[in-house]
């Protein structure tokens, strides 16, 4: 029986490398990762692995419509933080995000063995908050949405929203602020919004995401044209999560501040603008999806790691 094969873009990033990894070895199935650098470190080590390695930039629609050629599936996925923090204003970053959005299902649709595409989105924060909030990693990953649903390739998608990543707790504003006064340790969490806040669901998404992905090619007949949510339906607040953040890590004395937004902008620059415009979104709408009807991996046959589960596996260490 010929193999299929699976297109994966970002495939040296969290959520590329986590659909190479659930598809790796399976049967009937061979990988072409998508890089813009082959020769990187990331890449030379999926090609020791027997994996096909490939250029393509996502703002060149030209190769990635040769990077695509043969393709059974293609997971899609975009990156508005780079760009933002390196370059643009978060309306320029968003305008890209859409431009490479849009070259992405231009050219998958010139694919005629292409059965399934994935493309990695987020909830439509203005259809969540009424048009009160608005969220430019988010909205314009939104905007491709529309795109893909307006033309044919509609039935061939599958909208895929990934949860908030637990790994993000590694990451700069998420971690712990330590300060040592009179010989007495103490860990701060800073956050522009109530501890109270609900965070929909969180995804390990180096494990999970790869594993929803292979579950949602696998059952076409009830992704094909769907929304599809990677999240853990074990909600918590960000207060409860930091939290267990500090217990797993035995900080002994840790607490949560609320700050204003422009004192956690003058923290943490253009990261404190975007992370605190998404984090007041969710405070005032909690795990709302705007409307839209969405597919939970329990429906697929997936159960997503935990919180607790997840934060067993971690090395907190470096904070103490």
């Amino acid at each position: 029986m010929a193999q299929k094969l699976i297109v994966i873009l970002g495939a040296t990033g969290g959520q590329g490398g986590s659909v190479i990894n659930a598809f790796l070895g399976q049967e009937g199935w061979k990988i072409r990762a998508v890089t813009r650098d082959p020769n990187s470190a990331r890449a030379k080590k999926l090609q020791q692995q027997g994996i096909e390695v490939v250029k393509a930039d996502i703002s060149d629609k030209n190769s990635l419509i040769a990077a695509f050629q043969n393709a059974t599936a293609i997971f899609a996925v975009t990156d508005f933080w780079v760009p933002y923090l390196t370059y643009l204003s978060a309306a320029e970053a968003q305008d890209l995000e859409y431009t490479q959005g849009r070259n992405i299902a231009d050219a998958a649709s010139t694919i005629s063995t292409l059965e399934h595409l994935i493309w990695s989105t987020l909830p439509s924060a203005d259809a969540i908050s009424g048009g009160t909030l608005l969220v430019p990693h988010f909205d314009g990953k939104v905007l491709v949405d529309k795109y893909i649903q307006a033309s044919p390739l509609k039935d061939k998608t599958t909208f895929y929203w990934v949860g908030f990543y637990t790994g993000n707790l590694h990451w700069g504003p998420l971690q712990p602020a330590k300060f040592v006064q009179d010989g007495k340790t103490t860990y701060t969490h800073i956050l522009p919004v109530s501890p109270d806040t609900l965070i929909p669901g969180l995804v390990d998404h180096s494990a999970d995401v790869g594993r929803v992905a292979s579950a949602i090619i696998s059952q076409p007949q009830k992704t094909l044209g769907k929304y599809v949510w990677a999240t853990n339906t074990d909600n918590h607040t960000i207060g409860e999560i930091f939290a267990e953040v500090a217990k797993s890590a035995g900080m002994k004395d840790a607490k949560y501040l609320q700050v204003t937004d422009q004192s956690f902008e003058n923290l943490y620059g253009k990261v404190g603008v975007e992370l605190g415009v998404m984090f007041k979104l969710w405070e005032k709408y909690g795990g709302s999806s705007g409307g839209q009807e969405v597919i939970l991996p329990g429906e697929l046959g997936i159960k997503l790691k935990s919180l607790k589960e997840y934060l067993k596996e971690q090395d907190f260490s470096v904070y103490l």
